[in-house]
């Protein structure tokens, strides 16, 4: 693949499952979360069948040269099991040596992004719960950062009008129950497929 900055750490992936395709995103980051999105990838097909998951196996076989000859590969990869649920726990659990984990979200706060499900399984496949609005906090806020250094997402030329609405596709809202003010985050446009994937990427990295 092309090189990589010099100061990619660390490289994580985030897959958001969809009825007829997987959405990733592939990460790099560096010092202070600075982060650079190297690839978004679109994987067509059924879920349920082995083929597209086996597509999945060649992104995760990609290796990144930095400048340096410094071999880098997907250290951590985080795939949402809200959809397909038992063909994510399939694939997961033969890869977890390679890193690869099956997540849930969850709509909630916290000091943690990342937390192991108490959820028991089989054979010791491992789930981790995702807090969605301390993980999209976060990231929205490195999105307002404006120089390059800590926080700063660096994004390709090539990306389209299209990820850049669904990486912002939804805002923060604050509703009160019993009168206490709760924060959430609703969906102000359909598709926001780029920002699931970029809220597993960093929360896979959070995990290592």
């Amino acid at each position: 693949d092309k090189n990589l900055s010099s100061k990619v750490l660390v490289i994580t992936a985030g897959v958001d499952v969809q009825l007829d395709r997987l959405e990733v995103e592939i990460v790099g980051w560096g010092p202070g979360l600075e982060s650079w999105s190297l690839d978004y990838i679109r994987l067509p097909g059924d879920p349920h069948i082995a083929a597209t998951w086996q597509r999945l196996d060649e992104v995760l076989a990609r290796r990144w040269m930095r400048p340096d000859e410094i071999e880098l590969k997907i250290k951590s990869m985080f795939i949402d099991s809200g959809y397909a649920t038992t063909d994510v726990y399939r694939y997961c659990y033969s890869r977890q040596p390679l890193g690869v984990y099956a997540t849930k979200g969850q709509a909630t706060t916290g000091q943690q992004i990342v937390s192991k499900s108490k959820k028991k399984f089989k054979r010791g496949l491992q789930l981790f719960n995702i807090a969605t609005i301390t993980a999209k906090d976060k990231l929205f806020a490195m999105l307002e950062t404006k120089k390059p250094g800590p926080g700063y997402c660096h994004f390709p030329d090539h990306y389209d009008e299209d990820y850049f609405e669904m990486l912002t596709a939804e805002q923060v809202f604050t509703k009160y129950v019993r009168g206490t003010a709760t924060r959430y985050y609703r969906k102000v446009r359909t598709r926001n497929e780029a920002l699931d994937c970029r809220v597993l990427a960093l929360a896979a990295l959070e995990k290592l």
